[in-house]
């Protein structure tokens, strides 16, 4: 069995009463183009931005209730799958500036992270979550829920974990984070490459 992180090889080895050891781990990937050169110079767009399908499990919702009163600009990039237009409406009654764009490109969806400030990532339940890579890789400051596979990926490539309930966390958060200066991580052990090679070998021993 195959899984990609060790905080889901838990779940799925406590769900199904297994043994860890029956269970490989492979992260998901990017491709090396997330890694071309950070601007050496930027004017942000955006404050705050999300990527991530609009399903109710992803936060979005609570997330604008914990910034509401403020004056971010925010970004939603993802396919609606039933809660889009809740959201926005929700959006417009607490004053929140919104914009939501989808079907991007890999190199729309990178100008999009290098336009923002910070990425935000209130999800309530992860395997993984490849958007929290893709901020790392653009040098965007994470700010995530407080879950499992979070500290596990704040622990491979940094990022500020928090709960999203709690308004004063999350601007407390969001404060510092504006002070951080852009940078990148290691992200060589999550190109594909890398990954397939580790994989092969995990499964030939």
């Amino acid at each position: 069995m195959m899984t990609v992180s060790r905080a889901e090889r838990h779940r799925i080895a406590v769900a199904l009463k297994i043994s860890t050891a029956k269970i490989v781990v492979s992260y998901n990937g990017i491709a090396p183009s997330w890694l071309t050169p950070l601007p050496e110079s930027q004017t942000f767009a955006y404050d705050l931005i999300y990527v991530s399908n609009f399903v109710r499990h992803k936060g979005h919702r609570r997330f604008l209730e914990a910034i509401a009163g403020t004056r971010w600009r925010v970004l939603f990039v993802g396919a609606d799958f039933g809660e889009r237009a809740n959201i926005v409406q929700y959006a417009q009654r607490l004053g929140i500036d919104l914009t939501i764009r989808e079907g991007l490109t890999q190199e729309e969806l990178i100008a999009e992270y290098d336009a923002s400030r910070i990425f935000v990532f209130p999800s309530e339940l992860e395997g993984f979550g490849i958007p929290y890579i893709e901020a790392r890789a653009r040098g965007v400051p994470v700010i995530a829920q407080d879950l499992p596979v979070f500290r596990e990926l704040q622990e491979l490539v940094g990022g500020n974990l928090v709960d999203f309930d709690k308004p004063d966390q999350l601007k407390d958060a969001l404060s510092k984070s504006l002070q951080e200066p852009r940078s990148r991580p290691d992200l060589e052990p999550f190109l594909w490459p890398k990954l397939a090679r580790g994989l092969l070998t995990n499964l030939l021993h």
